[in-house]
This record gives structure tokens, C-alpha cells and sequence, in this order.
């Protein structure tokens, strides 16, 4: 588990591709997390780098 960031994904692999995410501050899982799953991680973590510009 990863302290200071800003998001970090856990894979948990066991009969499927379950992930325990922390966002800013909040941590849930996602059952059987998908390539847009992760996607749209990325796009909500960049929203909270600060001075950065986002479409």
C-alpha cells in the first residue's frame, strides 16, 4: 500500500481481476476491473494534480 499518493491500485488477483483503489482519501474495490475502469482512474487522479488542465 502506497502512502502520499495521490491514487494507487491494488490487484487482487484470485478468480478474476479485483482491485482495491484509494482516491483521494476514499478506497474501494471493483470486482473484475476493466482497461476502462482504469481509464477513467487515470483521467479522475490527473483532475487532482494540482495546475493541471484537463479536457
Amino acid at each position: 500500500m502506497q502512502t502520499g499518493a495521490l491514487c494507487w491500485v491494488e490487484v487482487l488477483y484470485s478468480n478474476g481481476l479485483n482491485a482495491r483503489i484509494s482516491l483521494d482519501g476514499k478506497v474501494w474495490e471493483i470486482e473484475d476491473i476493466s482497461i476502462e475502469d482504469m481509464l477513467g482512474l487515470v483521467r479522475k487522479a490527473q483532475k487532482l494534480i494540482p495546475g493541471q488542465v484537463t479536457k
